[in-house]
């Protein structure tokens, strides 16, 4: 009996100790999960930072997700009168479309800043974003977001990105290959939607901007004959390994790419990050070898929440 008392006691001491990804779960609807520090207190962009550690996201701005809020605040944080949410606002206009989105009223004559929530008085207001509020992290309350080792996850699709490398500099894999060593990671070649999905992708992952990875994006087989008569329109041409749709967003390709450099089949798209964040992709061989592969998966599904 002893035993069980002392293993019991542990259990709770390790569970106590633990960080904001172990506080109470609180249920604004059905489906979603809000946890909240209200001992710790933080500024937008750490606590954005903070959430986001933990696979979580901040709270959104929007009426099917407040649901029993002011309850849950008024019962349990009662020195919460502020909750922060997701979003600041740079400009006026954005006001009345999160007026609508939240079913909310702002307060007062500022017009830019993070918004938060006051519970209170039922409406929202702005405050400067060095403003220090208790820690709120919200998610829908799901299977848990894993992603597998090594790989990092990333917003707003949600998605899994790993890379294999050597030392980001020896010139090792064709695309094919990076197929291959993707796939026996569980995973495909992983296409990028936006520049801000490359930019998070080489910070969570700790990457260095010297290398030249193979991503899964690609051209029809020698649909590059003509490129170079009308780049504009062949980077709209390019499609995704893994299905979904290509997105040809802006300053992806070097100003001169595609160009199917003397006339060869040039159908694969290697990504120059040496070439720093923007303007880095250009068409190449896929039998040509270089320094690495960008992997991407889905989040595991089979957690369960915590």
């Amino acid at each position: 009996m002893v035993a069980k008392v002392l293993l019991f006691c542990s259990f709770v001491t390790v569970l106590t100790g633990l960080d904001i990804i172990n506080h109470n779960c609180n249920f604004p609807t059905l489906n979603t999960c809000l946890r909240i520090d209200d001992s710790t207190k933080m500024k937008f962009n750490e606590m954005k930072n903070e959430c986001e550690k933990y696979d979580l996201t901040m709270m959104p701005a929007e009426t099917q997700y407040f649901g029993k809020l002011r309850s849950i605040l008024w019962f349990r944080y009662d020195q919460v009168t502020q909750l922060p949410l997701g979003v600041h606002v740079s400009k006026a206009q954005d006001l009345a479309n999160i007026e609508t989105a939240s079913g909310l009223k702002f307060k007062g004559a500022v017009k830019t800043g993070w918004v938060i929530y006051n519970y209170l008085e039922n409406n929202l207001a702005l405050v400067p974003l060095e403003t220090e509020l208790p820690v709120v992290c919200w998610s829908p309350f799901k299977t848990r977001l894993k992603c597998p080792p090594d790989y990092k996850l990333i917003y707003p699709r949600l998605t899994c990105y790993g890379v294999i490398t050597e030392n980001q500099q020896k010139d090792l894999w064709n695309n094919e290959e990076c197929k291959t060593a993707c796939r026996n990671k569980k995973s495909n070649l992983g296409a990028f939607h936006s520049q801000q999905e490359q930019l998070d992708y080489v910070k969570k992952l700790n990457l260095q901007w010297k290398s030249s990875l193979w991503i899964g994006t690609r051209f029809e087989h020698n649909s590059n004959k003509y490129k170079n008569e009308d780049r504009i329109a062949v980077r709209k041409t390019a499609y995704n390994m893994d299905g979904s749709k290509w997105t040809n967003f802006e300053n992806a390709f070097e100003d001169d790419e595609p160009n199917a450099y003397g006339g060869t089949s040039e159908n694969c798209i290697e990504w120059r990050t040496y070439q720093g964040p923007q303007k880095s992709y250009n068409d190449l061989p896929c039998t040509n070898k270089i320094g690495g592969c960008v992997c991407e998966t889905a989040p595991d599904q089979t957690n369960v929440q915590y």
